[in-house]
């Protein structure tokens, strides 16, 4: 398992930005981002409804809180 956390302001133009950057990693590397089994939430009180389309956008799952992540 490849795990990455992203950290920005709340905007669609990061989002864009990130989507972008990792279609760049996927030429490079060769390597394809299975965006269907990512998962796209955000933190500190964002409209519920812009994450919901960020998601739909990029084709992401939400994530369900509180969440759990192994190491």
């Amino acid at each position: 398992m490849n795990d990455i956390v992203f950290f920005e302001e709340d905007n669609m133009a990061n989002v864009l930005i990130i989507t972008n950057i990792l279609r760049c990693f996927e030429m490079v590397s060769g390597l394809k981002v299975n965006f269907f089994r990512s998962k796209f939430g955000a933190l500190g009180g964002v409209d519920s409804l812009s994450v919901e389309r960020c998601a739909n956008m990029l084709n992401c799952k939400l994530p369900s809180f509180p969440l759990s992540y192994w190491c």
